[in-house]
């Protein structure tokens, strides 16, 4: 499962990329989610209106017949849905698409910095927290533990918490992916989720409940899940931070290498 070292920071970015889709089609093998794709397109639609659960997974289009193609997908997908996502990764084709999506009227709804490690550069010097207990999730009550957690640390719209958990109740805890539960005095407090493709570590839901943040609970759960994609193997681990977490994934050594940003539709 080797990576050849001195990556440069465009294959770092299509690594963050690769992962991050792969990992959402793990998602979208749930009964939640009907999955479509075509040469051009990959993307996803449910039940639940809201566009985290309908849009734009990948876009691989010819660049001489981008813009008439995207236009003309795009009437498809706003003729059968009120709102919907699209995701646009550092390498989505063509390169301008999201000039193209803003005018057709998609909005920017959030850019999240990709950032990569080599984990071989890690020092893991096992910080402990008192009282902090870190467990992998290994049954159901566990995990209905960490869908709770994640979602009072994310602190999840309400009307999204249903179909999100029914979604990760699906995804489980099976390989390829990893879940981590952080437990304060047997409280669960804490998340993280790897995810194990295309030779890397994706590491996705890492939240902390707000009560509990600023003890080094978030810096003690990312040395326990860094660690173990190390001895596992594993040489590069990616994220997608939020604004929150970049500058506690930048002291660890995290470095930026490309920006994904997703669009939105609302009528």
């Amino acid at each position: 499962m080797g990576i050849h070292n001195g990556l440069d920071r465009l294959d770092l970015g299509c690594l963050v990329d690769k992962n991050q889709l792969s990992y959402d089609l793990f998602l979208a093998q749930s009964d939640e989610i009907i999955l479509n794709r075509n040469e051009q397109f990959i993307w996803i639609e449910s039940a639940d209106r809201s566009p985290v659960f309908n849009g734009v997974l990948e876009t691989n289009v010819e660049l001489h017949n981008s813009s008439p193609a995207i236009s003309q997908f795009l009437k498809k997908l706003a003729s059968g849905k009120e709102q919907f996502c699209w995701k646009v990764w550092s390498s989505s084709s063509p390169s301008n698409i999201g000039d193209i999506l803003e005018s057709q009227g998609l909005t920017v709804g959030s850019v999240s910095p990709g950032m990569a490690i080599e984990l071989s550069s890690c020092t893991f010097s096992n910080p402990s927290v008192d009282k902090l207990l870190v467990k992998r999730v290994d049954s159901d009550e566990r995990l209905e533990q960490w869908i709770a957690a994640l979602f009072d640390g994310f602190e999840l719209n309400q009307g999204l918490r249903s179909t999100y958990r029914k979604v990760l109740m699906d995804g489980g805890f099976r390989d390829p992916v990893r879940l981590y539960l952080g437990l304060y005095d047997d409280e669960p407090v804490a998340t993280a989720c790897c995810y194990f493709e295309h030779d890397v570590v994706g590491i996705y839901w890492v939240s902390t409940l707000p009560a509990f943040r600023e003890r080094g609970i978030g810096r003690c759960l990312m040395n326990i899940v860094l660690r173990d994609a190390y001895i596992a193997g594993y040489k590069f681990a990616i994220l997608q931070a939020s604004g929150e977490g970049f500058k506690m994934y930048k002291d660890i050594g995290f470095r930026q290498v490309c920006n994904n940003t997703r669009y939105e539709w609302k009528l």
